[in-house]
């Protein structure tokens, strides 16, 4: 099973949220405010985070190349956003 235990609006809430533990999993969107999906990437690298991640990704050639760069950060997978249009 899965319990969600928090949601953050942007990267730099999400990181502080991950210091009171017990998250295995993190999904985050590439474009976020503040800290984007790549930034709050990096810095779990850098930290050697064990917590996995996947990745929203939309449809456009500058987003997939985002996901590229996340999946080389880290990132166990993708998902592609519906696209409503």
């Amino acid at each position: 099973g899965i319990a969600v235990v928090g949601m953050a609006g942007n990267g730099r809430e999400a990181l502080r949220r991950l210091e009171s533990g017990g998250v295995d999993l993190m999904v985050i969107d590439i474009k976020m405010p503040e800290m984007d999906g790549l930034e709050t990437l990096e810095h779990l690298h850098r930290s050697l985070s064990r917590v996995r991640v996947i990745v929203l990704s939309g449809h456009t050639r500058k987003v997939a190349e985002h996901t590229i760069s996340a999946l080389l950060l880290g990132a166990e997978d993708f998902v592609v956003k519906p696209s409503f249009g």
